[in-house]
């Protein structure tokens, strides 16, 4: 078997980044991974522990100043919840970054949210990308075309590609239009 460093695709997946237990970067650069995450990279994480290994595919993900990035991921639980038996299902959002924590609200039946985040030692975190998307359209806040194509966006979702949406605002801040 090829040492790791030198399996770097699968199937457009791109080892970018490894993190020993120390977070220590022993393969590729945080800022890479930050970069191609700001270009709509789809992102996932492998990491282990002493009793179990664990990959993490985010179905968001998100690029901030610099090189923070982050990939968020929900799940949906039975109806178990601590070991004690609860009225309905519940769902945990879990957010998960190169720092060594994550963080985790947990909703409950009757709008009981938790905040259940922690700082876990995980061995190893290999992150991988996949850069695999293109422009298609862009416009701007008033929804002017800035470049691309819309008839070609309508295709793709009409046949099926969906898109990948983006929101390149740096404040974070919704403000109620549709843009």
């Amino acid at each position: 078997m090829a040492p790791l460093g030198d399996m770097i695709s699968m199937d457009g997946w791109e080892l970018a980044l490894e993190q020993q237990a120390d977070l220590k970067v022993t393969i590729g650069s945080v800022a890479d991974v930050a970069e191609k995450v700001r270009r709509g990279a789809d992102l996932r994480v492998y990491m282990t522990t002493e009793k179990y290994e664990e990959t993490i595919y985010f179905q968001q993900t998100y690029a901030g100043e610099s090189q923070a990035f982050a990939g968020l991921m929900s799940h949906h639980h039975g109806y178990v919840h601590h070991g004690q038996q609860v009225e309905q299902p519940n769902c945990s959002i879990f957010k998960y970054d190169m720092s060594g924590a994550f963080s985790q609200m947990k909703w409950l039946w009757g709008d009981v949210a938790l905040d259940e985040s922690a700082t876990y030692g995980y061995g190893v975190y290999r992150w991988f990308v996949n850069d695999r998307w293109r422009l298609v359209y862009e416009h701007d806040k008033d929804g002017n075309r800035l470049r691309g194509d819309l008839d070609e966006l309508k295709d793709h979702a009409a046949n099926g590609t969906g898109p990948q949406v983006w929101d390149t605002r740096s404040d974070g801040e919704w403000d109620g239009t549709e843009d």
